[in-house]
């Protein structure tokens, strides 16, 4: 009876996922019959709440779950992260991930990823790095999108090696990004080497004759953030990149002095380590083709 009902729920999340009336009803119903949800149900009932705007409702059906002896789980845990970021309060969202990872109750991947492209369009990659580094602590594997948004918060922390080291990651990893991710890693890439070129860029054209007046960027980061950088490396295990120079069109956009200086650090990263040496329109170009 419990597996009808869910289902029913299930039900009304689906299309426009907003018949939150029927679903509520459906909920009244089973009290009604003495039919008690579980865990899962409960995630439905709020992820709902959540997508129609009732916020206040969702965090009702979670003390429900507690006065019914269930405990939040990770479907829950996950639903209620949703819900708050649903109704644009990332402040709330935080708040649940926090309070239920102190219990031993970590979200799901996909809301693990939502928090982090929350801190990254806010140009937090210490953050970020933070996040990820309990997730991966905590036994989750980033998955694709995961590095879409770890190269977008590079992006905008104007991080642009870094960001081509996790892309040469996500390559190792064997990561197959969807074909929308992969349209979007690919911009971001442009984006990151573009950040490195503004500077030679004219309102006459490319190439330049001659330094600008005034501020190059309005983007907050002016230089390589190596403590964030090393950390971020670190927790997706640099050891897949041993010998990585000479992987794809990327190598070509280094020069020839970086590899050896590589293999002779079992640390030392392509990109990171060589900022210097990078040709960025030609690195640019490799991304497009």
């Amino acid at each position: 009876m419990l597996q009808l009902y869910t289902a029913a729920i299930n039900a009304c999340m689906a299309n426009d996922g907003t018949n939150f009336d029927a679903a509520f009803e459906i909920y009244a119903t089973m009290q009604r019959n003495g039919v008690e949800p579980d865990d899962l149900l409960y995630g439905h009932l709020i992820a709902l709440a959540g997508r129609c705007k009732k916020l206040e409702v969702a965090f009702e059906f979670l003390e429900d779950m507690r006065a019914s002896g269930l405990n939040p789980s990770t479907p829950t845990c996950s639903a209620l992260i949703y819900a708050c970021l649903q109704n644009s309060n990332f402040a709330a969202a935080r708040k649940v991930y926090d309070t239920l990872i102190a219990r031993g109750v970590p979200p799901h991947i996909s809301q693990y990823n939502a928090l982090l492209e929350q801190y990254a369009l806010r140009y937090q990659l210490g953050n970020v790095v933070s996040l990820l580094t309990n997730m991966v602590g905590g036994g989750i594997a980033p998955n694709a999108n995961t590095f879409r948004i770890l190269l977008l918060a590079c992006q905008r922390a104007d991080q642009a090696e870094l960001a081509f080291e996790l892309y040469q990651i996500m390559k190792a990893r064997g990561l197959q990004p969807k074909h929308n991710n992969a349209h979007s890693i690919c911009y971001t890439l442009l984006k990151s080497c573009y950040n490195r070129i503004r500077k030679s860029w004219r309102p006459g054209g490319y190439p330049p004759k001659a330094e600008p007046a005034g501020p190059y960027s309005a983007l907050p980061g002016k230089q390589m953030r190596t403590a964030e950088a090393r950390q971020l490396l670190h927790v997706l295990d640099p050891a897949l990149l041993s010998g990585a120079s000479g992987n794809g069109g990327s190598s070509s956009s280094t020069s020839g002095q970086s590899g050896g200086r590589q293999h002779q650090h079992g640390r030392r990263y392509t990109f990171v380590d060589n900022a210097d040496n990078i040709n960025w329109p030609l690195l640019a170009l490799s991304t497009y083709r």
